[in-house]
C-alpha cells in the first residue's frame, strides 16, 4: 500500500474500515482462485480513494462538457480567450498562470480556440471537485465526501465559471490543493507538507491575488497545531523562499509586455506600471468601499446568493457539521482555520463593490462544501446506532446518502437551464456579422467586448474594418470624423445608443446597429398617413394633451395640429438625462411610464396631471416612404389594447394608431 493510501485509510470513520482477520497457519493449498480473489478485494481496499475519486471526477467532467459553451463568447469570457491565444497580460492582477496555462490548451485539435479555453475551466474545475473530496475524505467517510463534493460542483456560480472561459476554477484548484497539502501536514507532522504548502500558496496568488488569504490561515493552523514550528526560522526561511518561487510567473507580466504584444494592460514592463497591475490597478477604489453600516444588506445579499447555490437542508447540515467536527478532537484545529478562512473571503468580498462580486464567494461554498460532508457524516452517525437490528442500521445507512443525493439531484435539474452554455452561439453570430461588414466600414466597440478582440488577433478577419474603443468622452469626436470621412459605422448594441446625440438613430442591419443621421421629419410631414392623423386630432381634440412617440410627435407640430404635445423621448435619450433638460426630465419618466407599463395608480395620475386625452404611436414603417429614410417604430396596440377601461382605439391607419384615454 502506498504511503499516501495508508494516510487516508488511518484517518478513515470506523464506518468505512473493514477489519480482516488475520491469516492463520495452515497448510499449503494448490488452490488459487480464492487467493487471487483476495488479493484483488484487498488491492481495491488500498486504491478505494483513487477509484472513487476517479469516478466521481468522470462523472463531474461529462456534466461540464454536455453544458460547455462551444465557441467565443462574449465579455470578460471572450477576452480571456482571444488574450491567452496571443498571450497577452490581464487586467489587474495579471493572472499570468492562467494564461500560459491556457495558451497550452489552445494547441489541443478538438473544436475552435475559444472552445479549448473553455475547456480548460472544465477541467479545471474537475481537478477541484476531486481535490476536495480528498479534503473531505481528512474529515469524514467516502460517502459524505462524495456528497458534498457533487454539491459543490453544480453549485451555480461554480458550475457556471466551470463552462466558460474564466480564471475562478483555477483558483479553486489551487485553493483545495493548498488546503490538502496542510491537512496532510497537521495528520503526519512531515515539514515537507508545510514547504509544498507555502509553494502552492505562492502559486495560487498568481492566479488570484485573494489567495494569500491562506498564509495567515495556514500560521495559524501551524500554531494550533505545533506552535513550536512557529520558531523554527530554518522552516521559515524555507517556506518564505518557496513562497516566493511560486510567485515567479509573475515575471510573466513584464517580460511578455516588453514584447509589445496584443492585448497587454497596463505598462507591466516597468516597476511602478508592474506594481499597479499586480496590486490591484484602478479596482484598488472598490476595495473596502463599504462601512459597518452597509454590511447588514450586504450580508442580507450574500444570503440570497447562497440560497441559489445550496439547499436550505444543506446549510444546515453544514452548519451541524461544523459543531461536529469542532467537538471532535482531531478535528477542532482545521475546522478553526477553515472558519477563519471563510471570515476572511466573504469579509473581502463583501467589502468589494464590483457588480460580479458573487464569483468571489465561491472559496466560502467549497468551505461550505467541506463542513457539508462533516454534517453528513454526524447525521449518519447519531441515527445509526438508535435503529435496532443490524439490517435496519445498514439500510438507514443506506437511505440517507440516497435522499441526499436526490436532494443533490433536485438542485443540478434545478440549475440546468440557468448555466448551460452548450447553445450559446449569439457571440459567434455577432462576429460573423462583424465579418460580413462592407470594406472600409467601423465598428464602435465600448469597454474591449471579447468578440472584436478575438476576430482581430485570433481568426484574423478584421482587416478590412477598423475597430474602435469609445466611450462617451470621445465617441462624439470619432463620429464626427468617420462619417465625415465617409465611413459606414456601427455599433455592436443598441444598448450603445445612450452615447449618441438625439441628432443621429441606430438602424439595425445584419446584426449590427448602423449609425444613422435623424433626420426623418421633413419626410414625414408629406405623409398622407400622418396628415390623416393630424386632421382627425384636429377634428376631435380642441383641448387637453396627445402624447405621441418620437418622430410623430415632430410631424404632428409641423402639421399645425391645435392641441398641447407632450414631447415622448426615447429610452436611449431617458438613460442620458443631459440629453434632456432638467425641467422636463421628469415629464420625460412620465411619459415613458406610460409606454412602458400598464394601466395602474400611477398611470391614471400621470394622465390627470397632463390632461391627456389622446395618445398617438407609430405603428409600423409607411409603404411609401423613401428606402432612405429611418423612422422608429414602436408598436403598443396590443398593451393598449388589452387596457379597455382606460384607452379606445379612436383612429388607426397602416402607419399610425390613435388611442384616446377615456376619463
Amino acid at each position: 500500500m502506498s504511503e499516501e493510501a495508508g494516510l487516508v485509510n488511518q484517518h478513515q470513520p470506523i464506518t468505512d474500515v473493514v477489519a480482516t482477520a488475520p491469516p492463520t497457519a495452515t497448510s499449503p493449498t494448490i488452490r488459487t482462485g480464492p487467493r487471487l480473489v483476495e488479493r484483488l478485494v484487498l488491492l481495491l481496499r488500498a486504491r478505494a480513494d483513487l477509484l472513487v475519486a476517479g469516478s466521481l471526477g468522470l462523472l463531474v467532467f461529462l456534466n461540464y462538457l454536455w453544458t460547455l459553451a462551444p465557441t467565443v463568447l462574449g465579455e470578460d469570457a471572450g477576452r480571456w480567450q482571444a488574450r491567452v491565444y496571443v498571450l497577452g497580460t490581464g487586467h489587474p492582477t495579471g493572472y499570468p498562470t492562467y494564461i500560459m496555462l491556457g495558451k497550452l490548451f489552445t494547441y489541443l485539435p478538438v473544436g475552435d480556440v475559444a472552445y479549448r479555453v473553455n475547456l480548460a475551466s472544465a477541467l479545471y474545475g474537475t481537478a477541484a471537485v476531486v481535490l476536495l473530496y480528498f479534503v473531505c475524505r481528512r474529515f469524514t467517510g467516502i460517502i459524505p465526501a462524495v456528497l458534498a463534493s457533487l454539491a459543490f460542483a453544480i453549485s451555480r456560480t461554480f458550475w457556471s465559471q466551470a463552462v466558460v472561459a474564466e480564471v475562478y476554477t483555477l483558483h479553486a484548484l489551487f485553493l483545495c490543493a493548498a488546503l490538502l497539502a496542510l491537512l496532510v501536514w497537521k495528520d503526519t507532522r512531515e515539514d515537507r507538507y508545510v514547504l509544498l504548502t507555502a509553494f502552492l500558496v505562492g502559486l495560487a496568488m498568481t492566479n488570484h491575488m485573494t489567495s494569500g488569504l491562506l498564509v495567515p490561515c495556514a500560521a495559524l493552523l501551524v500554531w494550533l497545531t505545533d506552535w513550536r514550528k512557529l520558531k523554527d526560522w530554518r522552516l521559515i526561511g524555507q517556506a518564505a523562499l518557496l513562497l516566493l518561487l511560486g510567485l515567479t510567473p509573475y515575471l510573466y507580466l513584464p517580460v511578455r509586455a516588453s514584447m509589445h504584444p496584443p492585448m497587454v494592460y497596463g505598462n507591466p514592463d516597468n516597476l511602478s506600471g508592474f506594481l499597479d497591475v499586480v496590486s490591484g490597478g484602478p479596482y484598488k477604489s472598490a476595495m473596502w468601499t463599504f462601512g459597518l453600516s452597509e454590511l447588514p444588506a450586504r450580508g442580507a445579499m450574500y444570503w440570497v446568493d447562497l440560497r441559489r447555490q445550496f439547499s436550505v437542508l444543506l446549510l444546515t447540515l453544514s452548519v451541524a457539521g461544523f459543531v461536529w467536527s469542532v467537538r471532535r478532537g482531531r478535528s477542532t484545529a482545521p475546522s478553526i482555520v477553515l472558519v477563519a478562512l471563510f471570515a476572511a473571503s466573504l469579509i473581502y468580498a463583501l467589502e468589494y463593490d464590483i457588480f460580479d462580486i458573487f464569483v468571489y464567494f465561491i472559496p466560502t461554498h467549497l468551505i461550505i462544501a467541506i463542513f457539508l460532508a462533516c454534517g453528513i457524516q454526524w447525521l449518519i452517525e447519531i441515527s445509526v446506532p438508535h435503529v435496532q437490528g443490524v439490517r435496519r442500521q445498514a439500510v438507514l445507512q443506506g437511505v440517507i446518502p440516497v435522499v441526499l443525493l436526490l436532494l443533490i439531484g433536485y438542485g443540478w435539474q434545478a440549475r440546468y437551464d440557468e448555466v448551460d452554455q452548450s447553445d450559446n452561439y449569439s457571440s459567434r453570430m455577432q462576429m460573423e456579422a462583424i465579418a460580413s461588414a462592407p470594406a472600409g466600414s467601423v465598428i464602435y466597440d465600448h469597454r474591449s467586448t471579447g468578440v472584436t478582440r478575438y476576430l482581430q488577433y485570433v481568426e484574423g478577419r478584421a482587416d478590412h474594418l477598423q475597430i474602435r474603443q469609445v466611450d462617451r468622452s470621445s465617441i462624439r469626436r470619432y463620429l464626427e470624423a468617420d462619417l465625415s470621412a465617409g465611413h459606414e459605422v456601427y455599433f455592436l448594441s443598441k444598448h450603445l445608443g445612450y452615447m449618441l446625440r438625439p441628432d443621429y438613430v441606430l438602424y439595425p442591419k445584419s446584426g449590427l446597429f448602423k449609425v444613422l443621421p435623424n433626420e426623418p421629419v421633413e419626410l414625414l410631414t408629406a405623409n398622407a398617413d400622418l396628415a390623416a392623423a393630424s386632421e382627425y386630432l384636429k377634428t376631435n381634440q380642441d383641448e387637453g394633451t396627445v402624447v405621441a412617440s418620437p418622430y410623430v410627435d415632430l410631424a404632428l407640430q409641423r402639421m399645425g395640429s391645435r392641441h398641447k404635445l407632450l414631447p415622448a423621448y426615447t429610452e436611449s435619450q431617458l438613460e442620458d438625462p443631459e440629453e434632456i433638460p432638467a425641467e422636463l426630465r421628469q415629464q420625460a419618466e412620465d411619459v415613458r411610464w406610460l409606454y412602458s407599463h400598464a394601466a395602474g395608480e400611477r398611470t391614471y395620475k400621470i394622465l390627470d396631471r397632463y390632461d391627456v386625452s389622446h395618445m398617438v404611436l407609430m405603428k409600423r414603417y409607411p409603404r411609401d416612404l423613401p428606402k432612405t429614410t429611418r423612422i422608429e417604430s414602436r408598436v403598443g396596440s396590443g398593451r393598449f389594447r388589452s387596457q379597455p377601461q382606460t384607452y379606445r382605439v379612436a383612429f388607426e391607419n397602416e402607419s399610425v394608431i390613435v388611442f384616446e384615454v377615456l376619463q
